[in-house]
């Protein structure tokens, strides 16, 4: 049975320890502070937030951590192939063995990487950001890392933020991973005596990876941002005792309602907006390799649903009317071009109603981003599923009338008052995207008329929409800025201390 606590609401039960505040660390794996998917920008919203509250917070990260990192993948790989053979307990009793013996390994593990380092080529520069982005260069001046000659970090008692995400591999791999970072910190923390374990969870589906569910029973908290979250994980069969709602955060000093907008070449009178990190033309099962990238691959671009939108937008309004959908995509213009003409043209469109169709593709920073929403008369998602729905937030926050599935994680911050919520279907993941998915569960399948019912009822009633639209940005304002959401950690990692210190 899943216990579920509200995390900010917990505030007025439990008094806040009179002790020094405890060393936040975040612990990346898959995916970086400095990085620019969702994780990533999702672990630097709350970075920057606790720091802006005053908070010690640092980022250990484990791939960057010599031979113990290199250790750590043949440990992976040993967990993971011990759980694909049909013999998780072998697999995972060896990696624990692995990170056991760090100590003896580790010469071992530097003389491989010393040959391997000689007989390849020499590695390429690290990418800089032009852009001179201020929370990239906070973070990566968080990093925990020893300094010849430096002053030990005085920190007695340390609270351990790590993501989900990195527990997918095995079973058994959760326990490995949380062992490994322990042996980490000790070094780099000499004096921590006490530690606090979080776990940020999303799922983007009815049901959470069984790899996932087994290595969350190593950690103290569980933290979901959604509800959405504390059902997939009952449906999974999870026995987490601790369960807090910590919802995701929106930087509102760069989403806001008073951001200059862009130039969107080859609009119309009246945009509609859509957003995805992948192209609109799903891949067929068939056509895919089955590995884990394609795997990924394939698993977004039907999750996303964008074709869906296309063609409910295309059905809904006729070629002469003033209206045009916008999609943005980080893909480069001419393979997004491409990958709508194919949408457009396979649903049997003429290609002449591409030229309601504005692709905008390449990599975009969050300002950038801010500024394509602002030019936008309305957004619109409606995928399959969200863990939060960041896009959503964001439009909403910059006073924007928000379409998006009434399912998933962005539920909880979207209502019928402050948005439009499209009917939706629950079908298994596996019957759109293979059996490879079988232990995901179900996700949506919106409704295709009440998606068209909802475009045009944007388009048509721009005053109702506008008042959505601003109750919208008062609630993102209000809830979920960094400081809002950082409050909630706050007192989170306060009150997991003190019922830890407790008799």
């Amino acid at each position: 049975m899943i216990a579920i606590r509200e995390a900010a609401g917990a505030r007025a039960h439990t008094a806040p320890p009179k002790t020094r505040e405890p060393l936040v660390v975040f612990v990346t794996g898959l995916y970086s502070p400095k990085g620019r998917d969702s994780v990533s920008i999702q672990n630097r919203d709350y970075m920057i937030g606790l720091h802006d509250l005053g908070m010690d917070v640092r980022v250990l990260d484990m791939t960057a951590q010599g031979d113990l990192s290199s250790l750590l993948k043949v440990a992976r790989v040993a967990a993971t192939y011990g759980a694909v053979r049909g013999h998780p307990r072998l697999g995972g009793a060896v990696a624990h063995a692995l990170v056991r013996q760090e100590a003896w390994l580790r010469p071992l593990v530097g003389a491989a990487r010393y040959l391997r380092r000689r007989g390849s080529a020499a590695p390429a520069p690290a990418s800089r950001h032009s852009h001179g982005d201020g929370d990239r260069d906070l973070v990566a001046g968080m990093t925990l890392k020893c300094a010849h000659g430096a002053r030990p970090i005085d920190a007695a008692s340390v609270a351990c933020v790590l993501s989900a995400y990195d527990l997918i591999y095995a079973p058994a791999w959760g326990g490995v991973w949380k062992r490994a970072i322990a042996r980490r910190l000790r070094e780099l923390l000499p004096r921590a005596c006490a530690f606090q374990w979080f776990v940020n969870l999303v799922s983007e589906t009815t049901q959470v990876s069984p790899a996932i569910v087994r290595g969350l029973e190593a950690f103290d908290e569980v933290w979901v941002p959604a509800e959405f979250h504390v059902q997939a994980l009952a449906r999974s069969g999870a026995t987490c005792r601790r369960v807090f709602k910590v919802p995701e955060a929106v930087d509102t000093a760069i989403f806001h309602e008073r951001v200059a907008p862009a130039r969107i070449d080859g609009r119309r009178d009246f945009c509609f907006l859509t957003v995805s990190q992948y192209l609109p033309d799903q891949r067929a099962v068939s056509t895919a390799r089955q590995s884990t990238r394609d795997l990924a691959l394939l698993w977004n671009q039907a999750r996303k649903a964008t074709d869906l939108l296309i063609q409910a937008f295309l059905e809904e309004f006729g070629p002469d009317e003033d209206v045009c959908l916008a999609v943005k995509s980080t893909h480069d213009q001419a393979a997004l071009s491409a990958a709508l003409r194919r949408v457009v043209t396979e649903r049997g469109f003429p290609e002449s109603r591409l030229a309601q169709i504005v692709p905008i593709g390449g990599w975009s920073d969050a300002a950038d981003v801010a500024r394509l929403y602002a030019a936008a008369d309305a957004f619109v998602l409606v995928s399959r599923g969200e863990g939060w729905g960041r896009p959503l937030a964001e439009a909403m926050a910059l006073r924007k009338p928000t379409i998006g599935a009434n399912f998933g994680g962005n539920t909880e911050f979207m209502t019928r008052d402050n948005s439009y919520l499209i009917d939706c279907e629950t079908v298994p993941v596996a019957s759109v995207i293979g059996p490879k998915f079988t232990t995901m569960g179900n996700w949506a399948d919106p409704s295709l008329s009440h998606l068209r019912q909802t475009l045009r009822a944007v388009f048509t009633d721009r005053h109702s929409a506008g008042e959505k639209a601003a109750r919208a940005a008062h609630d993102v304002r209000t809830n979920y800025s960094r400081l809002a959401v950082a409050e909630v950690i706050r007192h989170r990692i306060r009150a997991a201390f003190a019922e830890h210190a407790s008799p």
